[in-house]
């Protein structure tokens, strides 16, 4: 990922994500407690950081080849409803996905398919080109670091509720 995508992904989440998120738990405690909440630069730095890594490991552009032995299943998948279908020709499709909705602001949300014969070439976010691969292979999430869930949740909420629990007393 070249470093003006990069400034653009970490600007468009703070447009799109931290900066609602903030007004949205300002306003919270505004009512809750009757003031604003004061905000720090090493709390700002810190959500930058999280939301910029996560969008980053999530998001980053990849492309992948593989050989397709059966040409109806890519179709299939390109007709189902998880996938709108953009552009559409014999020798490559443009899509989006139609489950990601409010990240399509954030992300370039397209991945386009090159078909050459039985191979087929999908590059796009890695999201996005993993659930294609999922579709088409017909499997389940990897359950390697299922253990870790929680943990990440715990400690993204604990990143959240920094500002809040400093304030309150």
């Amino acid at each position: 990922m070249t470093i003006s995508k990069t400034i653009e992904l970490m600007l468009r989440s703070v447009l799109f994500l931290i900066l609602p998120a903030y007004i949205l738990l300002n306003g919270l405690f505004y009512l809750v407690f009757g003031h604003l909440m004061t905000i720090e630069w090493t709390t700002i730095i810190s959500y930058l950081i999280l939301v910029g890594t996560i969008m980053y490991k999530r998001y980053k552009p990849i492309s992948q080849e593989e050989r397709l032995e059966d040409g109806a299943v890519l179709k299939n998948c390109l007709q189902s409803h998880r996938w709108e279908t953009l552009q559409d020709n014999h020798s490559y499709a443009i899509i989006r996905p139609s489950f990601d909705a409010p990240l399509n602001l954030v992300v370039d949300d397209r991945v386009t398919i090159e078909k050459n014969g039985s191979d087929i070439t999908v590059s796009g976010p890695q999201f996005y080109v993993t659930e294609i691969f999922k579709t088409l292979h017909n499997t389940e999430k990897d359950q390697s670091f299922a253990w870790f869930k929680p943990f990440r949740y715990a400690f993204i909420a604990v990143v959240l509720a920094m500002p809040l629990v400093r304030d309150s007393g």
